[in-house]
């Protein structure tokens, strides 16, 4: 039987085919969802990424404006010490170096005696005496300083006139000779007399000459540095917020430059405390912190700012002024030269004649202080940094960057930094500690024992009986003694004593109008100059030593090495230097207009060198003077850390150099310390947060914390 199959029938309608790229189209639009989300988050973050680096690095540049600032402020600083260490020494070992009965160098046997050994206080009357050789105002063999203490002269006696006619004629001329003998020594008491006074007196003027220069200094970099919240002038004369917003700008992607542009020509909002004015608060603000109302600038151009305080002193002078009547004997005697803060004048000030003596009067009177221009000729030691103050910079920025397949718009993106400059020292505080919301430091326990008493304006201290008035200072740290020590008298008597004669007219120059420190064009120098045959003469290097550096300023300044070429030329060549109205210094023994090039250019570097070079021909310092610096590389003493990303201190590196600036580069290739490998000094630059600069901190010393007192607005 045959069976038939049924009939398959095609089903048209029932074709499979194309139901894969439904599923493609509809996973396709998931998929680019996907997509556009990732290369949304990636570009989001990119561009937040590239702001906030933006944000650091322009926060970096301005921390790096103010450690430059700092740093200049800082050496200047020390330049006011080092002034004061000059009137010390001068008043200190100059002046007594004459004592021939107690001094630790023996006049008479040109050695050293026992005591110069010991590092203790000499005990001696510090009282000013240059009538003594080997200055050329006496004779080899004559001294009016053999006891400062004071003591008397006994003059040749006059032979009596007998009636006989025989022995008148026999004794006038023995008579007239001896009355001659009397004159001459009555006259050559009061000469000297006249020049101890002149002599100190040129000497307290020169420091008031100098640190009435260096604070104008002080005054205008400091006040530049606060002149606002929003700003602040560099070295160069420029302004650092225009470089901050080039730094930023210059490191932006191009999505957020046109945005920041674009928001900074529509943004129309008044600008926030702390935000540049012109209406870019909304998309860039700068904050200087150094310009903040609580510490930024506290009056006109002879006024430091609220961060910075100045540590007033009133030390005392005496000088030997002599009785010379004439009748039996002369009296040798201290006399105080400033005891009531106006300059008591000498017994025989008509051998120094009345304009002289009114000119160097104006220096030696010393100034209340009520008046801020007189302030500049208020003796000093410098400046303190109040911590309370803490400097640092702020960026704070927004934009709006296009980004492709972005859901919601726009999206505003902000990033903060923070950056300020540490590790370096403007110079001691003159208390151990600074309480928070004070002006100054307290004054209960001194950083450096041998200061005199801290006056502020409105009063004088002047108690005779307190021997702390006498100008004395450090040498290391912990020193309780000073240059009055037996061992450092004895160096230094004789380094005065075997250097050869001592002109006096090697200071004359202090006072001549060409030679004015603080007049522009003029050599601004004071230290020894023969000015008769135009040449340092030997005894200015031994002012030299006595100024450099020691282990007390190498441990709270920060000192650069080449203040000439880091800082000085900088300011003469920037913008500020046709500006500014007074003379532009360089450190002691710096001759501006010497055709010698290293006089032209003398700097802490040249100082240490030469110190080092007198050190050796006549100081011990193996055994003896321990405090000198020998280096110049031992002042590169501020923080170095082992690399950007580890800040603890590498050891290796402090207070050495590897590869110094050679010393004929240009200033221009100058770096800071003259180091470009190895320790550095004065201040670094780190990036910090703002809880950091909102917390509470120990920075006014052992048990004094708190908040610091321009927080981030």
């Amino acid at each position: 039987m045959h069976i038939r199959k049924p009939l398959q029938v095609r089903n048209y309608f029932s074709n499979e085919k194309g139901q894969v790229a439904i599923f493609v189209a509809l996973v396709f639009q998931v998929l680019f969802v996907f997509f556009a989300m990732v290369i949304n988050v990636g570009l989001v973050v990119h561009h937040k990424i590239n702001l906030q680096n933006s944000a650091d690095l322009a926060a970096y540049y301005g921390a790096a404006k103010q450690a430059e600032m700092l740093n200049a402020i800082a050496h200047v600083n020390y330049q006011i010490k080092q002034s004061y260490k000059l009137l010390t020494f001068r008043y200190r070992q100059i002046g007594t170096a004459g004592d021939v009965n107690r001094h630790p160098f023996d006049v008479g046997s040109q050695t050293l005696r026992p005591s110069a050994n010991l590092d203790v206080d000499s005990t001696m009357t510090p009282t000013f005496c240059s009538s003594y050789p080997p200055f050329n105002i006496v004779t080899p063999t004559t001294t009016y300083c053999k006891d400062l203490s004071g003591y008397s002269i006994t003059l040749p006696s006059r032979p009596s006139l007998s009636s006989s006619l025989f022995f008148v004629n026999f004794t006038g001329p023995i008579i007239a000779a001896s009355q001659n003998l009397i004159n001459s020594a009555v006259n050559d008491c009061k000469r000297v007399s006249a020049l101890n006074w002149l002599q100190l007196a040129r000497f307290i003027t020169a420091y008031k000459m100098d640190i009435a220069n260096r604070k104008k200094m002080i005054y205008m970099l400091a006040n530049n540095l606060s002149k606002s919240p929003t700003d602040f002038i560099d070295l160069d004369g420029e302004s650092v917020l225009e470089g901050v917003k080039k730094t930023f700008k210059k490191n932006l992607t191009s999505a957020n430059e046109t945005s920041l542009r674009q928001l900074l020509q529509s943004s129309s909002t008044p600008a926030a405390p702390g935000a540049p004015s012109g209406g870019a608060a909304t998309s860039f603000a700068f904050f200087n912190s150094l310009g903040d109302d609580n510490c930024g600038i506290s009056g006109g151009e002879f006024e430091p700012p609220k961060w910075l305080a100045e540590i007033n002193v009133f030390p005392l002078y005496s000088y030997i002024d002599n009785a010379c009547t004439g009748s039996g004997s002369i009296g040798i005697a201290p006399k105080w030269m400033n005891i009531t803060g106006s300059a008591s004048l000498p017994t025989y000030q008509n051998l120094i004649g009345a304009d002289l003596i009114n000119l160097l009067k104006n220096y030696i009177d010393e100034p209340d202080g009520n008046v801020p221009a007189q302030r500049l000729y208020k003796s000093s030691v410098g400046f303190e940094k109040n911590p309370w103050c803490m400097a640092y910079v702020g960026v704070k920025v927004k934009s709006q960057p296009s980004i492709p397949f972005s859901p919601a718009g726009s999206i505003t993106l902000e990033a903060k930094a923070y950056a300020k400059p540490f590790g370096g020292r403007i110079g001691p505080w003159y208390g151990e500690t600074w309480s928070q919301g004070q002006s100054n430091s307290d004054s209960v326990k001194k950083l450096d024992p041998l200061l005199p008493p801290r006056v502020f304006p409105g009063v004088m201290y002047n108690n005779p009986n307190d021997p702390t008035l006498v100008p004395n200072h450090a040498r290391y740290v912990g020193d309780e003694v000073g240059i009055s020590s037996s061992m450092t008298m004895g160096q230094m008597g004789k380094a005065i004593h075997t250097r050869g004669q001592i002109n006096i007219a090697w200071w004359n120059h202090i006072l001549d109008p060409n030679e004015d420190l603080g007049a522009k064009g003029t050599n601004g120098d004071m230290l020894a100059w023969d000015s008769t045959a135009n040449v340092a003469p030997s005894f200015r290097d031994t002012e030299i030593a006595a100024l450099a550096p020691d282990q007390f300023d190498m441990t709270y300044y920060s000192i650069d090495p080449d203040f000439y070429r880091n800082y000085m030329q900088k300011i003469i060549n920037g913008k500020l230097g046709p500006t500014i109205p007074f003379n532009i210094r360089g450190d002691l023994g710096m001759r501006i207009n010497s055709p010698e090039k290293r006089l032209r250019e003398f700097t802490i570097k040249e100082q240490v060198a030469t110190a080092a070079d007198d050190i050796k021909k006549i100081f011990d310092v193996k055994t003896k003077l321990l405090y000198f610096v020998l280096e110049p590389y031992q002042l590169l003493t501020s923080w170095e850390g082992k690399n950007p990303e580890d800040y603890s201190l590498d050891p290796t590196r402090f207070g050495k150099c590897d590869f110094p600036v050679k010393p004929d580069e240009p200033y221009t290739k100058a770096t800071t310390g003259n180091c470009m490998a190895g320790g550095r000094t004065g201040y670094s630059v780190k990036l910090v947060s703002e809880d950091f600069l909102k917390s509470e901190m120990e920075i006014g010393g052992l048990g004094k914390n708190g908040r610091i007192s321009n927080p981030p607005p």
